[in-house]
């Protein structure tokens, strides 16, 4: 809640486009619907999940894929 995901992705972000990449690609747990909600709000978008393909101490979460294409 203080905005450092914000920041790292911000330069993430500012990094990828130094490097001439064009899209950038991450994963994140299915149940981090807060990390889920700032990708989105910076502009990535879901590709797709694999349902239960990430072990944790008491069960499985999906695995969620997203992207984002970079202005140039």
């Amino acid at each position: 809640g203080f905005g450092i995901g914000k920041r790292m992705m911000i330069d993430v972000e500012k990094e990828a486009k130094g490097m001439k990449l064009r899209v950038l690609e991450l994963s994140v747990y299915g149940r981090n619907k807060i990390a889920q909600g700032l990708y989105k709000k910076m502009g990535f978008k879901i590709t797709g999940k694999v349902p239960g393909a990430i072990k944790t101490k008491k069960s499985f979460d999906d695995d969620i894929f997203m992207y984002k294409v970079l202005k140039k």
